[in-house]
Parts: C-alpha cells; structure tokens; sequence
C-alpha cells in the first residue's frame, strides 16, 4: 500500500505523469469532435456505416450513442476482453458479436465498449493509429508533451476510455482551451460549436443503470466524454466534470471560467 500511494500520491507536482484513469473520457471526446469539425464523421452516423459488423438491431446505433454511454452494447469477457495487443479494429469485431444489454438509447450504461468502437472508426476514416491522431489534433497544439495512451510506446489498441496518462500542468491547458471556446495559444483546437455540442446533454432523460451509486442517484446527464453535472433553466450546461478512478477530477464552471 505504501508503494502505491507513493507511486500515485506521494512527492509529485504539476509536471508529474500519473495514470488519469475516466478522465481519459474528456480527452477522447475532444478528439472525436475534431473529426466531426473537419466532416470525417457525424455524431449521428450508425456505427454500421464504417463497421458492417454492427447489424441487425445494432446497425442503427449512432456514434452519439456510443460515445455517451447509450448504445447498450455487451461488455467483451474472456479471450475478447480488452487488452493492448488486439488491434482497435478487432476489438470493435469482438464487441459487434455480444448481445445489447438493453434497446439502445433507453439507457445510461457507463462503460467502455462503445467508446473503443468509435476509436475503430476513428482509425478508419483518417488512416492513423489513435495515438498518432490525438497527438496531432490534441496533445500536440496544446503542447501536452507529457499526455498519451501509453507510457511504453504506442498501443495498438489504446483504451480511449481511461487508462491514459497525463499531469496538472498538461490537463489544465486542456481545460483552458475548452473555456477559450476551442482556442490555445493562436491555434484553433476546436470549434465554438464543437465545445458547445461535447458538453451538451446527447442522452435526454434516460435513467442510470449503470455506474457509481453516486451518479446513478444525482440527476447528472452526460455529454461527448464527459459528464453534465449541471444545467441552467434554459438547459445549458452550467458544470461538466470527467473524474477518474484514480483521483484525478476535472471540471469547469462555465459561469465563472
């Protein structure tokens, strides 16, 4: 325990690269927004536009779905089961052969399955790994030289919904870019548009089903890789967070930047 604490906790500062956990879910949304400011992709695209794999009853899940925690897909057990040497590709092939859990879009079920097969899409439709894209249209920008998917190289199957790494400093420009409605440093990360759409309510009033009791017992909403913890009388979000595991916990107040 004490070895873990120090690894994670103890003697570090804002420049320290630690393990973000969920809040990985902020920064993978933010990179699947670019692609839909450059037309790449719509939220409202079925997976089975890009992934054939998804038919029957999942064919008309949307990446909106799947990237806000609605489209009911199985979670992947056994030899499926998510780990960095299977390819983003075929791990989207593994997820298309469970059963849904539930009709899509009538559920909040927080996991990852559903955000690993838009990373699939993603990697489709501009020919570069995961990684490489959110290198270039994300980390790169806002120099967040001390973020990524992997600390030992490049994965080959990243999971875009934790397990990335990053620091306070790092983070922070993030965070800054999104209340700078998309801008960092002269450069146009993403639109005001974008910003607006990522941190807006994309599951309505579905109930929670799954995730912490915390959450399933608030009236939190969730966005594009984020949640919507609080929303002025015109709906607007007022408070978006995306807390990991491991500690970490950003957030923004809109109202006062």
């Amino acid at each position: 325990g004490k070895v873990v604490y120090e690894r994670y906790f103890g003697n570090y500062d804002e420049n320290t690269s630690l393990a973000i956990a969920s809040s990985t879910k902020w920064l993978s949304g933010a990179a699947l927004m670019t692609l839909v400011d450059d037309g790449l992709i719509s939220l409202d695209d079925p997976l089975s536009k890009y992934l054939p794999e998804f038919n029957g009853e999942k064919a008309r899940i949307t990446i909106r779905q799947a990237f806000s925690h609605t489209s009911a897909l199985g979670k992947v057990d056994g030899d499926g089961a998510w780990r960095r040497s299977t390819s983003t590709a075929e791990y989207a092939r593994q997820v298309a052969k469970q059963p849904l859990e539930a009709e899509p879009g009538t559920e909040l079920r927080y996991a990852s399955e559903s955000m690993q097969v838009v990373g699939a899409i993603a990697e489709q439709v501009t020919g570069k790994r995961w990684e490489v894209l959110f290198h270039e249209r994300i980390a790169g920008p806002l120099t967040m030289s001390n973020t990524g998917y992997s600390q030992t190289g490049e994965a080959i199957n990243p999971m875009l919904a934790g397990w990335a790494h990053s620091t306070v400093r790092d983070f922070a420009r993030f965070l800054e870019m999104l209340i700078a409605k998309g801008r960092y440093d002269g450069h146009q990360v993403l639109s005001a548009q974008a910003i607006r759409v990522m941190h807006a309510n994309q599951v309505g009033d579905v109930p929670i089903t799954q995730g912490s009791r915390g959450r399933r017992a608030s009236q939190s909403r969730y966005g594009i890789g984020n949640w919507v913890d609080e929303t002025d009388a015109k709906g607007d979000s007022n408070l978006n967070s995306s807390p990991g595991a491991l500690g970490m916990r950003p957030w923004i107040d809109w109202d006062d930047n």
